[in-house]
């Protein structure tokens, strides 16, 4: 089998993270959660400010270009808008280059679900958006419904399933099993 790279991407609330994890528990991929390199660059650069992203980009191109160097692969998740497709493209022509399969992966669900999901508490311990007036604001800024372009998407809805019936479905789909 070879290196891949399991993109996993959707709204804000829509269970990215949760489906992420129960994943890599049964796959034995590795995790990079969308917040771990912002996570890295926020103490120097604030979120959206001159070079935030130019550095976000640089941390994950080099972390995807190792992975399938080394063989790693790894689940990603991001909030993909169609604002993000050049850099997009950048990670998954970097992970190709370098030997690696991409999938992908796009979650959907209701506005109301995600309204109900953006306070649950797990959502504060990795410094996400955690109040319905803000998740509103950005679902009205950014559009995270268009699936990435000239890529195969599997659309998983999670208002239908839960975390675990939807790792097992993205399991199933890709044939990740050890």
């Amino acid at each position: 089998m070879s290196t891949r790279l399991l993109f996993v991407y959707g709204p804000p609330a829509v269970g990215k993270l949760t489906i992420a994890e129960a994943v890599a528990e049964r796959t034995g991929f590795k995790l990079l959660h969308n917040h771990a390199v912002i996570d890295a660059v926020t103490p120097l650069f604030e979120f959206g400010t001159d070079g935030f992203f130019e550095l976000v980009g640089m941390f994950r191109n080099a972390l995807y270009a190792t992975a399938a160097r080394k063989g790693v692969s790894v689940i990603t998740t991001y909030g993909y808008t169609p604002d993000d497709e050049a850099q997009v493209k950048s990670y998954v022509e970097t992970f190709r280059e370098h030997g690696g399969e991409v999938l992908f992966v796009q979650l959907v669900a209701r506005r109301e679900t995600l309204m109900q999901r953006v306070a649950l508490a797990d959502r504060h311990e990795h410094g996400k958006l955690v109040e319905p007036d803000s998740l509103a604001e950005v679902l009205n800024q950014w559009d995270f419904c268009q699936a990435v372009p000239d890529e195969a998407s599997l659309v998983v809805d999670t208002d239908a399933l839960s975390a675990d019936q939807a790792a097992d479905q993205i399991i199933r789909h890709f044939g990740l099993n050890h």
